[in-house]
Parts: structure tokens; sequence; C-alpha cells
């Protein structure tokens, strides 16, 4: 059994122990409110909780769903935040999850899981409330997957973003990660394998096309055991 199956056998309990109770603790206090992190499994998470999330999703990311070719389909959506390995951690006020409106400033879900042939950690989604934004919540967030994968053992963390996404590109490009795969464009997976510094110089966002600039690219950072990164 390889790592990833033995990492998914585990109970939210023994995964938190084990892999997340050293992490330092991404709970903080803005404006006199304090802001708690709370970590769940799909199977675990309140539904209360997982609707606020799913609310979040709505707000931030409805219309670039909506303007892609895969549309915004939220049936789909709640069943995939539901897939069995699937990890929460969500950042709630006071009595947060108690109703689908403000119950949840900001999540991110990931999975340890295969992706073309590598052991990765997959961040399925991050989200942060417009009122929390700039504050380095999802900067934090994306350290702390990193942090797990590293814990675990995995080579990877992976993503997809939609290139007409333009804050939210520059936002992963960074924090180091690289763009290596075009997905659902012309129902054709194009290996790219560019590198950060070939994407700004060959790849610019006026370059792309309009078709393009609505599928979803897929971007990797590659860990190292010092807390480094190697852009390959």
């Amino acid at each position: 059994m390889g790592i990833i199956e033995n990492v998914n056998g585990l109970s939210q309990e023994e995964f938190d122990s084990k892999y997340m109770a050293a992490l330092s603790d991404i709970s903080f206090e803005h404006n006199g409110i304090q802001y708690t992190a709370l970590r769940y499994s799909s199977s675990t998470i309140p539904r209360q909780d997982l609707n606020a999330c799913f609310s979040l999703i709505e707000l931030t990311s409805k219309d670039a769903y909506s303007s892609s070719s895969t549309g915004w389909a939220p049936g789909k959506k709640r069943r995939e935040m539901k897939l069995p390995d699937l990890k929460y951690v969500v950042l709630t006020p006071p009595g947060g999850g108690k109703t689908t409106d403000d119950g949840v400033e900001a999540f991110v879900s990931f999975m340890p899981t295969y992706e073309d042939g590598y052991e990765v950690i997959y961040c399925y989604e991050l989200h942060v409330s417009p009122r929390l934004q700039g504050l380095r919540i999802g900067t934090r967030m994306m350290q702390m997957l990193e942090e797990v994968g590293r814990g675990i053992g995995v080579e990877k963390v992976m993503l997809t973003v939609f290139m007409a996404n333009e804050k939210g590109v520059k936002f992963y490009e960074k924090l180091g990660y690289v763009l290596i795969l075009l997905l659902r464009l012309s129902k054709m997976l194009i290996n790219t394998e560019l590198t950060g510094a070939i994407i700004a110089a060959e790849t610019s966002h006026e370059d792309i096309s309009a078709a393009e600039r609505l599928a979803s690219y897929t971007w990797h950072i590659v860990l190292e055991e010092n807390g480094g990164y190697q852009a390959t």
C-alpha cells in the first residue's frame, strides 16, 4: 500500500494528529473579531459549514465558472465537495457556520491523491471573503498545504485556476507555482511544461486567445524537505 492509500485510510483525528497538529495555527484576530481555523474531512464537516463554503464559492467564483467552457453547475460542485478523501480547513468568526451567508470567511479544501503519476496534495478550492482579502490568509493556507505535503512525503502541491482569473494567476506565480498543463481546451490535454519565465516571455495574458482564457490551467510546486521549492 502506498503513501496516498495509507494517508487516506486515516481518520480525521489521526490525520490531524500526525500531519497538522504541529503546524502554525492560522486562527487570527482582525478588527476585534477572533477568527478560528477548524479542520474537517468531507464526512465530518457540519452541513451548515459545508453550505457556507459553497456560498463563498458562489460569491467569489460563480462568474468565472459561468464564463468558462464548463459553466456553473452547482449540483456538480456540491457533489465534488463531498468526495470521500477531501479535507477542509475553514476560517470562521464567533458562531460561524450557523448561516450560509457569513458563517465561513475563508476555506481551503485539499486531497492527498495521484496526478500524472505523482503523489501530490491537490488543492481543490481556496476562497477568501472580500472583507478579509489582502491579509495574507490565502498565502498562509497554501503554505500550510505545502507543509502538510512535506510531512506526508508527496512531491508536489497541484491546483487548477482559470487563466482569465489574472489576480489568481499572479497570486500563485508569486508563491512559486509553475504552469504545467492546459485543461479543457477543445477537450484535449496539452502538456505545455512551461516555466514561470517562459510564461512571462512567451505566453502573456494579452497573447492567449479568448478560448484559452476560458480554460483551466494546472499549476504545481515541487516540494523540498528544507521548506523551499523547485520550479521545473
